[in-house]
């Protein structure tokens, strides 16, 4: 059995989904493909020796495997390069490509390894980078890649596949912020399979189902935020309003930055939000106006309470001017 491995940079999950549709349509039908995951620590530790033995186990070989690689947006702007070099020096035969933003100038003593590397300008597309390495990648796949990755909501709202996986890596970002558990890799694999197939994933589906709730609770938020908290009113008083908002229990699907940034243009001096997500409490506070006040950046990292904070914060309020606090 043919195995395929494609690395990609756990940080930019959403970004890789098209190309990656675009690359498995063109790789040899069946083969048993993987995707993984990658981070600094991953390379760090070659934990790709651990990912090897799982597979072989996976597809009851007992002898080593030798899987044909593939490294989609992995460079130095994320890793660190001398774990790159090393981890080309032992598997550069398997090699089939490797896509990378920002690269050093070549190094004599390391030129197989830089042979290997595709790289991309930052206004490119990953697309572009599949198709230097010999893919061909269909018009429709690129412009779905350059819409789901433009962050023009309106456009993508209106076309109703590009919006279906928009709105489940949203859904899930905001789940693994909450629960700090990793909800957005799992749906890479479902959302591949259903930009190939063309047909719904199930999994893209139940995520997305969420998006409309999500949006919901963040216009709650916004209509019953108010600036009547007794511990702010003499900054109401001369004019420096503070948001308040207690959503109580809400599930962990909310978007709390987005209400955030969006009531800091009513309240620019402070907003403050408390919520509960599971069986854990969170106050986020958010200002535009002290975000450059030192002596707020030097509490923001002490051990206070949310009372203590928020009579901290209230100083802040009534004194701010718009020069710098020396600390010193």
């Amino acid at each position: 059995m043919k195995v395929l491995i494609i690395i990609i940079n756990s940080a930019r999950l959403v970004e890789s989904v098209y190309p990656l549709a675009a690359l498995i349509q063109k790789l040899p039908q069946h083969s048993k493909i993987y995707i993984i995951p990658a981070n600094r620590a991953w390379f760090l530790k070659n934990i790709f020796e651990i990912d090897l033995e799982i597979i072989k186990t996976e597809i009851h070989e007992s002898e080593p495997i030798k899987p044909n690689i593939y490294l989609i947006d992995i460079g130095p702007k994320d890793f660190d390069i001398n774990d790159l070099i090393r981890f080309s020096k032992q598997y550069f035969p398997q090699i089939g490509g490797w896509i990378s933003y920002i690269w050093p100038q070549n190094n004599a003593s390391e030129i197989n390894f830089f042979r290997k590397i595709t790289t991309l300008k930052e206004d490119e597309f990953l697309s572009q980078g599949i198709e230097k390495i010999g893919f061909n990648v269909e018009s429709d796949l690129k412009n779905a890649e350059r819409l789901l990755i433009s962050h023009n909501i309106k456009l993508i709202l209106e076309d109703p596949d590009v919006s279906r996986i928009f709105k489940a890596f949203k859904v899930a970002k905001e789940i693994s912020r909450h629960t700090r558990e990793d909800h957005l890799f799992p749906l890479v694999m479902p959302a591949v399979v259903e930009i190939s197939s063309g047909r719904h994933h199930k999994l893209i589906s139940s995520q997305g189902a969420k998006w409309d709730d999500m949006q919901n609770l963040t216009k709650i938020a916004l209509k019953n935020m108010h600036d009547e908290l007794e511990i702010f009113a003499e900054a109401k008083k001369i004019n420096r309003p503070v948001g308040y908002v207690n959503l109580g229990k809400v599930p962990e699907y909310i978007d709390i930055k987005t209400i955030m940034t969006q009531a800091v243009t009513r309240f620019p001096y402070l907003v403050v939000i408390r919520y509960q997500v599971n069986d854990e409490w969170h106050t986020n506070f958010i200002s535009t106006k002290l975000q450059d006040n030192k002596l707020l950046q030097k509490y923001q990292q002490e051990n206070l309470d949310t009372k203590e904070y928020a009579e901290l914060l209230n100083i802040l309020i009534l004194y701010h001017t718009d020069v710098p606090i020396n600390t010193n």
